[in-house]
């Protein structure tokens, strides 16, 4: 998490909503379907 600070007239810009390390896509993807596979046959290491 990023906070961002604003003092006096400031405005938030696009600049101050940049993601910066984010996870690429594909790690994403593959988490997803991770996630997907337990919650629908559940998980042994879970139980």
């Amino acid at each position: 998490m990023r906070t961002v600070t604003l003092t006096g007239s400031q405005r938030l810009q696009q600049s101050d909503l940049e993601r910066q390390g984010a996870l690429p896509r594909e790690v994403m993807e593959s988490a997803e379907k991770i996630v997907d596979a337990v919650r629908e046959g559940g998980d042994e290491a879970v139980r």
